[in-house]
């Protein structure tokens, strides 16, 4: 009853059968025979994300990385947590130590890339992005953070292949065309079927409460000088009940109307 790698061999199976409640017992008495047994702290963690405690989870995979600092699994999954929890900075600590033990893994680079971003360090996130896509060439969710990237370095010609690759594989999904539309918006190409304004209609035919399509069409509106199209396009979000800093921002888009 004390062999502690059988019951996280037994969590780990009650894990893959979706049973999550079994499984934490079973990291739990692992835990309990040797409490220094990283893996199985770093399991209750993944158990605790699936039933929806993600504090738990949080001190478990901190207690793991106390334990075994090189594991590059618990690392990316720390990551993610503090990412999810609002801890930026932790999660870019942690990040980075993982790209550092395994620069070769693609998906490592995207996550640092994405919190990167979240921290306005726009340049280096896009060669974070750029080194997963050398790696794996089909990342979608790297190029999409790639043409973010670019946007905000001012480079939003360059954005445009990225964009239009993405919509052509992953043609549902509607933050790609908001996207597209932001940067061809910043390249003065607004109107038209291959316009701004056309790729950001269509973001919100697929998700019509996707608040930065409404805000950069809003936007592109009032910078072409359609000001009551613009008005009639905040009028319609500021309907559906924003929160107030997102209406904020759609106020400020249609400025350039007053």
């Amino acid at each position: 009853p004390d062999f502690y790698p059988a019951h996280n061999g037994i969590g780990a199976i009650e894990l893959d059968a979706g049973n999550a409640e079994a499984a934490a017992r079973a990291f739990e008495a692992a835990i309990a025979a040797s409490p220094d047994f990283s893996d199985a702290h770093y399991n209750l963690a993944r158990a605790a994300l699936t039933l929806g405690q993600a504090d738990r989870a949080l001190a478990e995979l901190e207690t793991a990385n106390r334990l075994a600092p090189e594991d590059v699994d618990g690392l990316a999954l720390l990551t993610e947590v503090y990412r999810a929890a609002g801890r930026i900075d932790d999660g870019l600590a942690t990040a980075k130590a993982a790209v550092q033990r395994a620069p070769e893994d693609p998906g490592l680079h995207r996550d640092l890339g994405r919190l990167l971003m979240e921290k306005d360090l726009h340049a280096e996130a896009h060669l974070e992005f750029a080194a997963t896509l050398q790696r794996r060439p089909d990342d979608v969710d790297a190029k999409l953070g790639l043409a973010r990237a670019l946007i905000k370095l001012d480079r939003a010609e360059e954005a445009l292949v990225p964009l239009a690759d993405l919509a052509a594989r992953v043609p549902d999904q509607a933050i790609v065309w908001s996207e597209w539309g932001a940067a061809l918006a910043k390249v003065g190409r607004i109107g038209g079927p291959e316009g701004a304004l056309a790729k950001l209609d269509r973001a919100l035919q697929l998700k019509p409460d996707l608040a930065s399509a409404h805000i950069r069409k809003i936007g592109a509106l009032a910078d072409g000088r359609q000001c009551k199209p613009a008005r009639e396009a905040l009028k319609a979000f500021t309907a559906r009940k924003p929160r107030p800093e997102v209406l904020d921002k759609a106020k400020a888009a249609a400025a350039a109307c007053k």
